[in-house]
């Protein structure tokens, strides 16, 4: 069963609104779930590719683990550096904006040809990726939380 999603627009009234496609429709559980599925795939992708990565771009071991590193630790840095201010804005439109920029970040490791400059675009992938990922889990967060506070009438 896929429930509709509701996602609060941070006003100071407090209202909310729901949350929707591009074309118009309602968004979903399952939509979320879907752009975290994409971002779960950097590790499914990597580590088979670790072998071919190395012998074609003359990596060592560190190096190779430098790159797999770029990822994580560029989503951990920006999602401090974001956490203090992010609430501030509409949750869809944080999430657009980093989808985009996971999107161009992932065009980025596609088109690298050395080493220094899958780095890069690995950081840039991760930094946005990061950042959707804490986003999509607060969406996901806010319906399982309103469905909690209904049940408690319920009981």
């Amino acid at each position: 069963m896929i429930f509709p999603l509701k996602c609060s627009n941070n006003s100071s009234n407090g209202s909310s609104r729901d949350v929707t496609r591009l074309d118009g429709s309602a968004a979903t559980v399952a939509d979320p779930v879907q752009a975290w599925a994409a971002s779960i795939m950097d590790f499914m992708i990597m580590m088979p590719l670790g072998p071919l990565l190395m012998r074609e771009l003359s990596l060592s071991a560190v190096e190779f683990s430098m790159l797999i590193a770029a990822y994580t630790m560029m989503a951990g840095v920006v999602g401090l550096a974001t956490a203090p201010f992010i609430d501030r804005f509409d949750r869809r439109v944080v999430l657009l904006v980093s989808y985009i920029g996971f999107i161009v970040g992932t065009y980025a490791c596609a088109i690298s040809e050395s080493a220094g400059s899958l780095l890069v675009a690995r950081a840039v992938w991760g930094a946005f990726g990061g950042v959707s990922n804490a986003t999509l889990l607060a969406i996901v967060g806010i319906w399982y939380r309103r469905r909690g506070e209904a049940r408690q009438w319920e009981l």
